[in-house]
């Protein structure tokens, strides 16, 4: 019973360094892809595709 408490523990500590490698990831993408945006709208301001949030 100890072996399978310890494979668990295990499993658990890579699932959660595995969320956490995938959020910050995602994270990164969107910060890049609104940064982008922000400076083609700084950029352009009557342009009616760039929506300022």
């Amino acid at each position: 019973m100890t072996n399978l408490g310890l494979e668990l523990l295990i499993l658990t500590v890579l699932l959660i360094y595995f969320g956490v490698f995938m959020t910050q990831n995602i994270y990164e993408q969107y910060e890049k892809a609104y940064l982008r945006k922000t400076i083609f709208c700084s950029k352009s301001k009557s342009d009616p595709y760039c929506i300022a949030e």
